[in-house]
């Protein structure tokens, strides 16, 4: 009834897939979670037959004879229906590629979206003094600098490097808000992975550093000009 089929037959005949990047995140964080004996309840939107259906899922990992994991959901659709505003703000959440987590202020977390669990997701189950959200940072004193910051003025952000493979650089933004669930003060926090933007930036100047060297070495006169406007961009002394 719920994926609106007239038989179990014709359900297994149904094409699943393509999946897409934000729900192969979160169920690869699903994964990991059953591997630690978690289990997760969460909103799920699907699709019977092109018609969207939200339902409350309750997800655990079970062992089935032939298969290595598998996934047993019971789904029911809330009595509570969520508005589609509210549906949308969701699954926007869940597709974007920014990394959103909610922590409480001693760094438990409360949501992550896939993005975050994707990369993030790996510190969890590891030892770090149960505050997950300072052991994110490659420097914790940064993160506690940060943390400072955004409960006096209300929101901190700066760049720094997290507590991963390859210590990316991340532009993290911290705001404090209260947890519309209980009302506590939590911390939400943004981020996003620019370290490729670093090295061409980083890149560009060493390149341009260099030509300043070569235009003074060169004994004649040199400049430099833009083909698409003729504007001088460079001369030697």
């Amino acid at each position: 009834a719920l994926w609106n089929s007239s038989s179990l037959d014709e359900l297994r005949s149904r094409p699943i897939g393509p999946l897409s990047r934000a729900v192969e995140l979160r169920l690869a964080e699903y994964r990991e979670a059953f591997g630690r004996g978690e289990t997760r309840l969460e909103f799920w939107t699907i699709f019977p037959k092109g018609q969207a259906t939200s339902c409350l899922s309750f997800c655990r990992g079970i062992s089935l004879p032939g298969q290595e994991q598998a996934m047993l959901v019971e789904a029911r659709i809330s009595n509570e229906a969520l508005t589609a505003a509210e549906v949308r703000s969701l699954e926007a959440l869940r597709h974007t590629p920014l990394m959103i987590t909610l922590y409480t202020i001693d760094g438990q977390v409360l949501m992550r979206n896939p993005a975050a669990g994707a990369v993030l997701g790996r510190q969890d189950g590891k030892d770090h003094g149960g505050n997950l959200f300072l052991a994110m940072f490659a420097e914790p004193d940064k993160g506690q600098a940060l943390l400072a910051e955004a409960i006096q003025h209300g929101r901190a952000m700066d760049t720094a490097a997290i507590a991963i493979a390859g210590n990316p650089i991340h532009h993290v933004q911290v705001t404090v808000v209260d947890d519309p669930a209980t009302g506590e003060q939590t911390i939400l926090v943004s981020q996003q992975d620019i370290s490729e933007t670093i090295e061409v930036r980083e890149k560009l100047a060493e390149s341009e550093e260099a030509l300043e060297q070569i235009l003074d070495l060169n004994a004649g006169p040199v400049i430099l000009v833009s083909t698409s406007d003729g504007m001088i961009l460079r001369a030697n002394d």
